[in-house]
């Protein structure tokens, strides 16, 4: 599986009209934009972008993914499944936050 995060601002002006016509509007934009860049991916991955809007909205499918991943990691784990989006988000907010520090140490994998 291949992940992309993009964290697109609502309030730039690039954006504005996009987002008056909904929350999580500019998010699914993004997703959509980044599933059209990497459609030509080899059959042997999953691409699943991550858009989130920086007042807190996702795209419907960011959601659908982050779901099933604290659902999937509830399992394992134990925890109540009602928490599963909640566990998602959790585990991204650690990549989010951890990940740049780990990629800028170990280098391109």
């Amino acid at each position: 599986m291949v992940w992309n995060v993009i964290v697109v601002s609502t309030l730039a002006q690039s954006y504005v009209d996009r987002a008056a016509t909904g929350v999580g509007a500019v998010a699914e934009m993004a997703a959509e934009r980044k599933a059209e860049k990497y459609h030509n991916l080899s059959s042997d991955h999953i691409f699943q972008p991550i858009a989130m809007e920086n007042l807190g909205a996702f795209s419907s499918s960011s959601l659908e993914f982050l779901g099933e991943f604290g659902r999937r990691l509830g399992s394992l784990s134990g925890e109540d499944p009602e928490n599963n989006l909640r566990m998602g988000q959790r585990w991204a907010n650690r990549i989010f936050t951890v990940g740049p520090q780990l990629a800028a140490n170990v280098g391109p994998l």
